[in-house]
């Protein structure tokens, strides 16, 4: 590694909603008394919580962004001298990770540091990355970006919880070369003026990604190469594309397909799952009776709908989850088809489509948008020149002016919180 990197007075964490940057020697000395170091509830003081769990090999569990500690059966101080990468590699953790519940009821899921890294890269091509960290440390992505920052050593940059024009300052600031988020946080950052060329690599997941999402990275990211990626909890990263069409690579032929119209994963990607009616009392030591309780042999059906562009390599794109999609009258409406031809007018800024219930049709096609003040917001302009985009029972049948739209505690968009 570089001097810079060597040195443990190069910045580890910086937090800057409170001004604070933490040093790599900082950090090593928190890892020891990581309840004293900061206040508990901040995002550097779980990632010293964290980190020290992994360390000393205990076992914990993610819930609602609190960590629950269970001692492992290896349980161990913390050694004096360490070298940060190679001893979080030699955890013998189980880590307790829960589904937001897009793929259904919420499952625990457990992890072992093999399944949570495997994505990360080293060298010294790496040494001078800085991360923004735009999911919170317990969801899947932010731990990933975690380990590939700890293991080069590089700088994080928190910008999740930030507000938009704060972030843009942060990104700035920073020097931020790589990002990976959700389009609903790009969306956020869309009405920022200014590009920013220092950001090269730019990761999205979590959510389908649109043309308007890769118009708003080209205009502010401009010098970044973009992967949007497919993962989930119970499998981590498992597919990347440009743009938005994933084809499936040569490696995973046999292990991905497409099931009624939904992705199918074999069982032999997935991490450990828990299906919700075996969960265990969470007082409980998770750990001990893991392997009691494998995943089924059967294929595991996603719930993502996809449409398939090609056969021959099978290439495809996202629609939506099942669950998303509006029966108005035994006719079919994907949310995210009608989302993006509502963003596409000047005065919306963002949407969300769902369906409200119906005696007639079983359901109706309404929307909350979010406009921008300084153009004229007319829905019933809007609702005609759609009628020209749409079919006519996709065409929203009642328009909602908010002043936000509801997100999920990892940054996504919120259907859940907008339907019914």
């Amino acid at each position: 590694m570089s001097s810079k990197n060597s040195n443990n007075q190069h910045p580890f964490f910086v937090d800057p909603a409170l001004d604070q940057t933490y040093s790599y020697a900082q950090f090593e000395s928190d890892l020891r008394n990581p309840q004293e170091s900061t206040d508990s509830d901040s995002p550097y003081a779980v990632i010293c919580q964290f980190v020290a769990n992994l360390f000393r090999h205990n076992d914990f569990m993610f819930e609602n962004g609190q960590m629950t500690t269970t001692a492992g059966p290896v349980g161990s101080k913390l050694r004096s001298h360490f070298d940060l990468c190679s001893s979080m590699f030699e955890s013998r953790s189980t880590i307790r990770l829960t589904t937001s519940g897009t793929t259904g009821a919420p499952k625990p899921v457990f992890h072992t540091i093999k399944t949570l890294a495997r994505g990360v890269r080293t060298g010294s091509h790496h040494e001078n990355d800085v991360w923004g960290l735009a999911y919170p440390i317990g969801h899947l992505s932010g731990i990933q970006v975690l380990f590939q920052a700890l293991c080069n050593r590089n700088t994080i940059v928190q910008l999740f919880g930030l507000a938009p024009e704060a972030a843009h300052r942060a990104i700035e600031r920073y020097g931020l070369t790589h990002l990976s988020c959700t389009p609903t946080f790009l969306k956020l950052l869309a009405g920022g003026a200014h590009p920013h060329p220092s950001v090269r690599r730019l990761t999205t997941g979590g959510e389908r990604c649109e043309k308007s999402t890769t118009q708003v990275i080209s205009r502010l990211f401009p010098n970044a190469k973009h992967r949007n990626i497919y993962a989930l909890t119970e499998v981590g990263n498992l597919l990347i594309a440009n743009g938005e069409k994933f084809s499936i690579p040569a490696e995973l032929q046999s292990l991905v397909k497409i099931v009624n119209g939904s992705l199918a994963i074999h069982p032999s990607l997935m991490a450990n799952v828990i299906k919700p009616h075996e969960s265990r009392n969470e007082n409980e030591n998770f750990q001990s009776n893991q392997s009691s309780h494998e995943i089924d042999t059967e294929w595991y059906v996603t719930g993502d709908l996809v449409e398939v562009i090609s056969d021959a390599p099978l290439t495809f794109r996202f629609l939506a989850r099942d669950d998303d999609i509006i029966n108005v009258g035994g006719y079919k409406v994907v949310p995210q088809q009608v989302e993006a031809k509502l963003i596409a007018f000047p005065a919306i800024q963002q949407a969300v489509v769902f369906g409200k219930k119906n005696s007639v049709t079983g359901q109706l096609v309404v929307c909350n948008v979010v406009v921008d003040p300084e153009y004229d917001f007319d829905p019933v302009t809007i609702r005609q020149q759609l009628t020209e985009l749409l079919p006519h029972y996709a065409v929203p049948r009642v328009f909602t002016v908010v002043e936000s739209l509801p997100m999920t505690s990892t940054g996504k968009l919120s259907r859940r919180d907008n339907g019914n």
